[in-house]
């Protein structure tokens, strides 16, 4: 009996959530570029603007990673014809053979 291969299959963020990330982002970026502003961390102009741009892209993409792990799955392929199957089944429902 051949060994059965696992794969991760995970959702890709569509449209308009990366668009609600991007907006997260941006107001928690907003928040904490004023917030080091106060603190005399970074000034005003250009390093503040720098500021929300770094902290927008590190809060869209680490809601995007998180979003990818909640919605992974690993599924069971047959290691024959390469068709994902349930892994309650002795043999493959599509080529037959036994997994």
């Amino acid at each position: 009996m051949s060994q059965v291969d696992q794969v991760t299959f995970f959702r890709r963020p569509g449209c308009l959530l990366w668009g609600f990330f991007l907006v997260v982002g941006l107001c928690s970026a907003s928040w904490l570029a004023q917030w080091m502003q106060e603190q005399g961390w970074v000034g005003d102009g250009l390093l503040q603007s720098l500021a929300i741009m770094v902290i927008t892209l590190l809060v869209a993409f680490g809601l995007a990673r998180l979003f990818r792990e909640l919605t992974s799955r690993t599924r069971r392929v047959c290691p024959h014809c390469g068709v994902v199957t349930d892994p309650t089944f002795r043999v493959c429902r599509s080529c037959g053979r036994v997994k």
